[in-house]
């Protein structure tokens, strides 16, 4: 594995921190010989990382995939690249039904091969995803990203106990990693 690296709020992200990346390659390989693109739901608990994550890939890929074939759609927002990535803008289309991101798709370039949908809960907005990538973190530490971040009780205390639900989401492979 190479040895990426992003620096991230003053934390270092390294590619291997990410040991489940081998795994999704693979399976993306194994899905764009069939497909024009790969839709990866990327789901897990709040404080697991799965935004540190959709950061990671967009800037810099993963395995044998440039940050070109990469779209990260998290929490409804989608970063656009315009001029060789010099300018970037933020779409943010929120939905309350199931649109299969169909706002954000019709707008990508047809070179962007590989959707990642961010959200703890990717059933209230997609029927189906290729891969469904379940993120988890040790709860320890997921607490303390939690606490440094949250200031209201109230909704820490929902954040905190929250859990994935994936709801009646489709997907035809399943990749559990954990996070650092």
């Amino acid at each position: 594995m190479s040895s990426r690296t992003l620096i991230h709020a003053d934390i270092e992200i390294k590619e291997s921190d990410f040991s489940f990346l081998a795994d999704l390659e693979k399976k993306v390989i194994e899905i764009l010989k069939k497909k024009k693109r790969v839709i990866i739901a990327v789901t897990g608990r709040p404080g697991c990382g799965k935004s540190t994550f959709g950061k990671f890939v967009r800037k810099l890929g993963f395995g044998s995939f440039s940050p070109r074939f990469i779209a990260v759609i998290d929490d409804d927002v989608m970063t656009k690249e315009h001029l060789f990535g010099i300018i970037r803008t933020k779409m943010k289309l929120p939905s309350t039904k199931r649109d299969n991101l169909a706002p954000f798709l019709k707008t990508l370039k047809k070179h962007k091969k590989i959707i990642f949908y961010i959200n703890t809960f990717p059933y209230k907005r997609l029927e189906k995803a290729d891969i469904l990538l379940e993120l988890t973190l040790d709860e320890d530490t997921r607490r303390k990203r939690l606490n440094s971040r949250v200031h209201d009780s109230e909704k820490l205390a929902y954040l905190t106990e929250a859990e994935v639900d994936t709801g009646n989401l489709q997907y035809s492979h399943r990749i559990t990693g954990c996070t650092k």
